[in-house]
């Protein structure tokens, strides 16, 4: 697995691991196994941002998983810092930090896990690409010329529409958004 700097974590932290598709379900898999040994209640887990785009870019990495879907027990915390702790990775690894940003667009889901105690899935391809244009952040933009290219979008109202339909409360996306989206078009349709 390879390492990273946390970038928006205390200095201090140090380095934790970052994880790709199958280091993904193995790591999932220890923590169904924790859930099984305390006989916790069976949990089922949304996921979307970087661990929703493991399986569809095979040389992305990620060091979180970010649940959007409501209820993420404490046993499931306890789990995922247990596991973090014999692998290296951030404590919160596993987190709903990102359930305030989800889109209101309908979550088609994919699977990703399947445990005795454990259902993880990923929102679709077109929630995942709304996500990342509503974010506007440099750092997602591989991901939207891949969602861009796999959704088959081939115009800048496309995404603007993709974009205003997906954000709570509904409104225009902003400029930020508006450039964003446009750089990201012109990079997929460079790399077609």
């Amino acid at each position: 697995m390879a390492r990273r700097s946390t970038g928006s974590r205390p200095p201090g932290e140090g380095l934790y691991r970052q994880f790709n598709a199958a280091e993904m379900r193995q790591l999932l898999s220890e923590v169904d196994d924790e859930l099984q040994a305390v006989n916790a209640e069976p949990a089922h887990l949304l996921i979307a941002g970087g661990a929703s785009m493991l399986s569809r870019r095979v040389s992305r990495v990620t060091g979180d998983v970010d649940v959007v879907s409501e209820g993420m027990s404490k046993a499931v915390r306890r789990a995922s810092q247990t596991v973090a702790a014999r692998h290296n990775l951030a404590p919160d690894w596993i987190n709903d930090g990102a359930k305030g940003l989800a889109v209101s667009l309908p979550a088609d889901t994919e699977p990703v896990f399947s445990g005795s105690c454990l259902v993880v899935e990923s929102v679709g391809p077109k929630h995942i690409l709304a996500m990342k244009l509503a974010a506007a952040r440099p750092e997602d933009l591989e991901d939207c010329v891949h969602l861009i290219q796999e959704i088959g979008i081939s115009s800048h109202d496309e995404l603007l529409d993709l974009i205003e339909r997906a954000l709570r409360p509904p409104r225009e996306p902003t400029i930020k958004m508006a450039y964003f989206a446009r750089d990201a078009l012109a990079a997929a349709q460079r790399d077609t």
